[in-house]
């Protein structure tokens, strides 16, 4: 099976599991989740490099000085704060955008709840600590 076929099935899969009607991958590749408190969490398939990419915005831009932005790029180091994930600026999504990816091939239902889990948890706690910090 190939990597976007597989994306597809085990985000259905989820949506069947969590009781999310109609959640499926999107023709751009993309999917987005909206949780019970209003967070959003997405996944995008890179088809060109053969990724999956499940990301939220962490921190809005206009929250965002250069000392926080200092911050989150000290935190990025070697992954060093982010558990295995990576904070990035997005003009597009006007924030601080926290990842992670695996190649597509690789991708099931129980990396993709891990790797969702984790944007919630760890997205939450690097929002907190690097806005503590200012």
């Amino acid at each position: 099976m190939d990597g976007e076929s597989l994306l597809r099935e085990c985000i259905e899969t989820l949506g069947e599991r969590n009781g999310i009607d109609g959640l499926t991958l999107e023709p751009n590749g993309c999917c987005g989740i909206e949780l019970r408190d209003g967070r959003r969490l997405y996944l995008k398939l890179d088809r060109e490099h053969g990724r999956v990419f499940v990301y939220r915005v962490v921190l809005a831009l206009d929250t965002v000085d250069q000392d926080l932005l200092r911050r989150s790029m000290e935190s990025n180091a070697l992954e060093a704060e982010t558990a295995g994930g990576v904070l990035s600026l997005s003009r597009r999504m006007n924030g601080i955008v926290y990842h992670k990816s695996v190649g597509a091939q690789y991708v099931d239902v129980a990396w993709l709840e891990q790797a969702m889990e984790s944007m919630v948890v760890h997205g939450d706690h690097l929002a907190q600590s690097l806005s503590a910090r200012t």
